[in-house]
């Protein structure tokens, strides 16, 4: 698991994130891993994240997010962060629950859930020959298409906008109007997201 997170596209990744971020305010990272995207934020971000690995940030917990709730207290925070987290969850529609309780009334969820449909990730789990469903700790427990994630996001949120993620480099090469065209060509999709 080291080694996935230690390479420069989890860092373009991190930075593609933050890109999001443009303002000050109160942020939480959930399941932010080792906290890449704060290297990337504006100073004027106070950064919380929380994850099971312990990180050494000021703000940071070290949280089992399968216990359906956050440790927050109500309208915490200005900014979430929640990318590739959700599908990991067991419970992952208290986790959105929580993530709008938290959020305060004009704050803005930039959540990413992963397009198991789309033909980069089928092509992968061809070749490792993977199956769909595996039921290790780390592993995805919930599946989504973009319309599925769609429905999802929507029960708890009005979605303001979308974003496809294959990589800096490739995102560089195919606008997200043709992305958006062809969905089966996104592997990663993001939604900035606020309160109902």
């Amino acid at each position: 698991m080291e080694e996935k997170w230690n390479t420069g596209e989890s860092l373009r990744r991190a930075e593609f994130i933050a890109s999001f971020i443009d303002s000050k305010g109160k942020l939480l990272d959930i399941g932010g891993y080792k906290g890449e995207v704060k290297r990337f934020l504006p100073r004027s971000i106070e950064y919380h994240i929380i994850d099971l690995y312990k990180n050494r940030f000021k703000n940071s917990k070290q949280f089992d997010l399968n216990k359906k709730y956050l440790p927050y207290p109500d309208d915490s925070f200005d900014y979430i962060i929640c990318a590739g987290t959700l599908e990991h969850c067991l419970y992952p529609r208290e986790i959105l629950k929580e993530i709008h309780r938290i959020m305060k009334p004009k704050a803005i969820a930039i959540i990413s859930i992963p397009n198991d449909e789309a033909i980069p990730i089928r092509i992968i789990r061809a070749i490792q020959k993977q199956a769909p469903i595996d039921i290790q700790h780390f592993s995805h427990h919930w599946f989504f298409s973009l319309e599925t994630a769609r429905e999802f996001l929507e029960k708890h949120f009005n979605i303001i906008e979308e974003n496809g993620y294959m990589g800096l480099v490739m995102n560089s090469f195919i606008p997200f109007s043709l992305l958006k065209i062809i969905p089966s060509l996104i592997p990663e999709m993001f939604f900035k997201v606020i309160k109902k």
